[in-house]
Protein backbone atom coordinates (compact mmCIF):
# COMPACT_ATOMS: atom_id res chain seq x y z
CA UNK A 1 0.00 0.00 0.00
CA UNK A 2 2.82 2.37 0.94
CA UNK A 3 4.59 1.48 -2.26
CA UNK A 4 1.50 2.29 -4.30
CA UNK A 5 1.11 5.63 -2.53
CA UNK A 6 4.75 6.56 -3.15
CA UNK A 7 4.40 5.56 -6.81
CA UNK A 8 1.34 7.77 -7.29
CA UNK A 9 3.06 10.74 -5.60
CA UNK A 10 6.19 10.36 -7.72
CA UNK A 11 4.08 10.06 -10.86
CA UNK A 12 2.19 13.28 -10.04
CA UNK A 13 5.43 15.12 -9.26
CA UNK A 14 6.87 13.93 -12.55
CA UNK A 15 3.83 15.14 -14.48
CA UNK A 16 3.99 18.54 -12.77
CA UNK A 17 7.72 18.87 -13.52
CA UNK A 18 7.41 17.99 -17.20
CA UNK A 19 4.38 20.26 -17.54
CA UNK A 20 6.37 23.23 -16.21
CA UNK A 21 9.31 22.38 -18.46
CA UNK A 22 7.05 22.24 -21.46
CA UNK A 23 5.51 25.67 -20.67
CA UNK A 24 8.96 27.16 -20.09
CA UNK A 25 10.23 25.93 -23.44
CA UNK A 26 7.19 27.08 -25.41
CA UNK A 27 6.67 30.42 -23.65
CA UNK A 28 7.82 33.19 -26.03
CA UNK A 29 10.42 35.69 -24.97
CA UNK A 30 8.87 39.08 -24.31
CA UNK A 31 11.39 40.66 -26.67
CA UNK A 32 10.15 38.38 -29.46
CA UNK A 33 6.52 39.44 -29.08
CA UNK A 34 5.25 41.95 -31.67
CA UNK A 35 1.72 43.04 -30.68
CA UNK A 36 0.90 44.70 -34.00
CA UNK A 37 -1.50 44.29 -36.87
CA UNK A 38 -1.64 45.69 -40.40
CA UNK A 39 -3.80 48.76 -40.94
CA UNK A 40 -6.00 48.16 -43.95
CA UNK A 41 -5.20 51.37 -45.83
CA UNK A 42 -2.89 54.36 -45.46
CA UNK A 43 -5.66 56.87 -46.15
CA UNK A 44 -9.14 57.17 -44.71
CA UNK A 45 -12.04 57.14 -47.21
CA UNK A 46 -12.27 60.95 -46.99
CA UNK A 47 -8.52 61.35 -47.52
CA UNK A 48 -8.53 58.90 -50.41
CA UNK A 49 -11.39 60.74 -52.11
CA UNK A 50 -9.54 64.04 -51.85
CA UNK A 51 -6.25 62.42 -52.94
CA UNK A 52 -7.76 61.30 -56.24
CA UNK A 53 -9.02 64.84 -56.89
CA UNK A 54 -5.64 66.27 -55.89
CA UNK A 55 -3.91 64.04 -58.45
CA UNK A 56 -6.13 65.37 -61.20
CA UNK A 57 -5.56 68.94 -60.02
CA UNK A 58 -1.78 69.11 -59.53
CA UNK A 59 0.01 65.81 -60.24
CA UNK A 60 1.42 67.16 -63.53
CA UNK A 61 3.10 70.01 -61.64
CA UNK A 62 4.03 68.46 -58.29
CA UNK A 63 4.73 65.16 -56.56
CA UNK A 64 2.16 64.38 -53.87
CA UNK A 65 3.07 62.81 -50.52
CA UNK A 66 0.56 61.74 -47.88
CA UNK A 67 0.75 61.83 -44.08
CA UNK A 68 4.15 63.44 -43.78
CA UNK A 69 5.65 64.04 -40.35
CA UNK A 70 5.90 67.72 -39.44
CA UNK A 71 9.48 67.14 -38.26
CA UNK A 72 10.36 66.10 -41.83
CA UNK A 73 9.13 69.47 -43.10
CA UNK A 74 10.58 71.86 -40.54
CA UNK A 75 13.44 71.69 -38.07
CA UNK A 76 14.49 73.42 -34.85
CA UNK A 77 17.06 76.22 -35.18
CA UNK A 78 20.62 75.33 -34.24
CA UNK A 79 22.40 77.01 -31.33
CA UNK A 80 19.56 76.67 -28.84
CA UNK A 81 19.93 75.32 -25.32
CA UNK A 82 19.72 71.51 -25.47
CA UNK A 83 16.66 71.31 -23.23
CA UNK A 84 14.86 74.05 -25.16
CA UNK A 85 15.80 72.39 -28.45
CA UNK A 86 14.38 69.08 -27.25
CA UNK A 87 11.20 70.75 -26.02
CA UNK A 88 10.72 72.45 -29.38
CA UNK A 89 11.40 69.22 -31.30
CA UNK A 90 8.93 67.25 -29.18
CA UNK A 91 6.19 69.60 -30.36
CA UNK A 92 6.70 68.62 -33.99
CA UNK A 93 7.96 65.04 -33.94
CA UNK A 94 4.56 63.33 -33.59
CA UNK A 95 2.41 65.64 -35.72
CA UNK A 96 1.62 64.85 -39.34
CA UNK A 97 0.35 66.81 -42.33
CA UNK A 98 -2.24 65.16 -44.59
CA UNK A 99 -0.64 66.02 -47.95
CA UNK A 100 2.56 67.69 -49.14
CA UNK A 101 3.28 69.00 -52.64
CA UNK A 102 6.93 68.91 -53.73
CA UNK A 103 8.94 70.03 -56.72
CA UNK A 104 9.29 67.06 -59.07
CA UNK A 105 13.05 67.41 -59.62
CA UNK A 106 14.40 68.73 -56.32
CA UNK A 107 11.77 67.61 -53.76
CA UNK A 108 11.55 71.24 -52.60
CA UNK A 109 8.52 71.60 -50.31
CA UNK A 110 5.96 73.70 -52.18
CA UNK A 111 2.76 73.46 -50.16
CA UNK A 112 1.17 71.72 -47.16
CA UNK A 113 -2.48 70.62 -47.28
CA UNK A 114 -4.83 69.47 -44.55
CA UNK A 115 -8.41 68.22 -44.55
CA UNK A 116 -10.67 69.50 -41.80
CA UNK A 117 -13.36 67.06 -40.66
CA UNK A 118 -15.63 67.31 -37.60
CA UNK A 119 -12.76 66.38 -35.25
CA UNK A 120 -11.19 69.78 -35.95
CA UNK A 121 -13.99 71.44 -33.97
CA UNK A 122 -12.68 69.88 -30.75
CA UNK A 123 -10.72 72.21 -28.46
CA UNK A 124 -7.61 70.02 -28.31
CA UNK A 125 -7.61 69.60 -32.06
CA UNK A 126 -8.00 73.35 -32.58
CA UNK A 127 -4.98 73.98 -30.37
CA UNK A 128 -3.00 71.52 -32.47
CA UNK A 129 -4.19 73.22 -35.67
CA UNK A 130 -3.19 76.65 -34.37
CA UNK A 131 0.31 75.40 -33.58
CA UNK A 132 0.74 73.76 -37.00
CA UNK A 133 -0.53 76.85 -38.80
CA UNK A 134 1.86 79.11 -36.89
CA UNK A 135 4.81 76.75 -37.38
CA UNK A 136 4.26 76.59 -41.14
CA UNK A 137 3.75 80.35 -41.28
CA UNK A 138 7.03 81.04 -39.45
CA UNK A 139 8.91 78.64 -41.73
CA UNK A 140 7.19 80.15 -44.79
CA UNK A 141 5.61 76.96 -46.09
CA UNK A 142 2.37 77.75 -47.96
CA UNK A 143 -0.53 76.03 -46.22
CA UNK A 144 -4.04 75.25 -47.48
CA UNK A 145 -6.98 73.82 -45.56
CA UNK A 146 -9.95 72.12 -47.21
CA UNK A 147 -13.17 71.17 -45.47
CA UNK A 148 -14.17 67.54 -45.88
CA UNK A 149 -17.13 67.46 -48.26
CA UNK A 150 -18.88 64.82 -50.33
CA UNK A 151 -17.43 65.93 -53.68
CA UNK A 152 -14.60 68.19 -54.80
CA UNK A 153 -14.00 70.03 -58.05
CA UNK A 154 -10.43 69.59 -59.22
CA UNK A 155 -10.33 73.04 -60.81
CA UNK A 156 -11.37 74.71 -57.55
CA UNK A 157 -8.73 72.75 -55.66
CA UNK A 158 -6.09 73.65 -58.23
CA UNK A 159 -6.91 77.36 -58.20
CA UNK A 160 -6.88 77.60 -54.40
CA UNK A 161 -3.49 75.90 -54.23
CA UNK A 162 -2.10 78.19 -56.94
CA UNK A 163 -3.38 81.27 -55.16
CA UNK A 164 -1.77 80.09 -51.90
CA UNK A 165 1.62 79.25 -53.37
CA UNK A 166 3.06 82.73 -53.75
CA UNK A 167 4.68 83.67 -57.08
CA UNK A 168 8.09 84.13 -55.41
CA UNK A 169 8.10 80.65 -53.93
CA UNK A 170 6.82 79.11 -57.15
CA UNK A 171 9.41 80.95 -59.23
CA UNK A 172 12.25 79.86 -56.93
CA UNK A 173 11.14 76.24 -57.05
CA UNK A 174 10.52 76.08 -60.79
CA UNK A 175 13.26 78.30 -62.28
CA UNK A 176 16.12 78.16 -59.76
CA UNK A 177 19.55 78.29 -61.40
CA UNK A 178 20.84 76.07 -58.60
CA UNK A 179 19.00 72.86 -59.52
CA UNK A 180 22.28 70.94 -59.91
CA UNK A 181 23.42 72.04 -56.47
CA UNK A 182 20.16 70.94 -54.89
CA UNK A 183 20.45 67.50 -56.42
CA UNK A 184 24.21 67.10 -55.94
CA UNK A 185 25.32 69.26 -52.97
CA UNK A 186 29.08 68.82 -53.50
CA UNK A 187 30.07 72.18 -52.12
CA UNK A 188 32.83 73.69 -50.05
CA UNK A 189 31.83 75.89 -47.11
CA UNK A 190 33.77 78.90 -45.83
CA UNK A 191 33.48 80.73 -42.53
CA UNK A 192 32.10 83.84 -44.20
CA UNK A 193 28.55 84.50 -42.97
CA UNK A 194 26.20 86.93 -44.66
CA UNK A 195 24.64 89.55 -42.37
CA UNK A 196 21.29 88.78 -43.98
CA UNK A 197 19.35 85.91 -42.43
CA UNK A 198 17.74 83.12 -44.41
CA UNK A 199 14.28 84.35 -45.52
CA UNK A 200 12.84 80.87 -45.13
CA UNK A 201 13.98 79.72 -41.69
CA UNK A 202 15.93 82.61 -40.16
CA UNK A 203 19.23 80.70 -40.13
CA UNK A 204 22.62 82.13 -41.09
CA UNK A 205 23.56 82.39 -44.76
CA UNK A 206 27.02 80.88 -45.27
CA UNK A 207 29.24 81.43 -48.31
CA UNK A 208 29.69 78.19 -50.23
CA UNK A 209 31.40 77.12 -53.43
CA UNK A 210 30.44 74.35 -55.83
CA UNK A 211 33.22 71.76 -55.69
CA UNK A 212 32.37 69.61 -58.67
CA UNK A 213 30.34 69.53 -61.87
CA UNK A 214 29.58 72.16 -64.50
CA UNK A 215 29.15 74.89 -61.89
CA UNK A 216 32.48 74.16 -60.17
CA UNK A 217 33.93 77.28 -58.53
CA UNK A 218 30.62 79.13 -58.46
CA UNK A 219 29.99 80.89 -55.14
CA UNK A 220 26.61 81.29 -53.49
CA UNK A 221 25.12 81.83 -50.06
CA UNK A 222 23.42 78.74 -48.65
CA UNK A 223 21.42 78.33 -45.46
CA UNK A 224 23.36 76.95 -42.48
CA UNK A 225 20.38 74.69 -41.73
CA UNK A 226 20.94 72.66 -44.94
CA UNK A 227 19.61 70.06 -45.75
CA UNK A 228 16.51 70.90 -43.69
CA UNK A 229 16.47 74.28 -45.43
CA UNK A 230 17.69 74.50 -49.04
CA UNK A 231 17.47 78.23 -49.60
CA UNK A 232 20.26 79.69 -51.72
CA UNK A 233 21.07 83.12 -53.12
CA UNK A 234 23.67 84.60 -55.46
CA UNK A 235 26.93 85.73 -53.90
CA UNK A 236 27.48 89.36 -54.92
Amino acid sequence: MDFLFIFVVLTLLGLIFFSKQSRTQTAPNKEDVFPYFKIHALLTPAELSFYHVLKVAVSEEYDIFAKVRLADLISVNKGMDRAEWGKAFNKIKAKHIDFILCHKNTSEIICAIELDDQSHSQTKRQQRDEFVTKALEVTKIPFVRFDVIRTYQSEVVKNLIRSTVTPNVLEEAMTSTFDNILIDPDVEQSNLVNDTKCPKCGGDLVLRKVARGQKKGREFFGCSNFPQCRHMSEAS
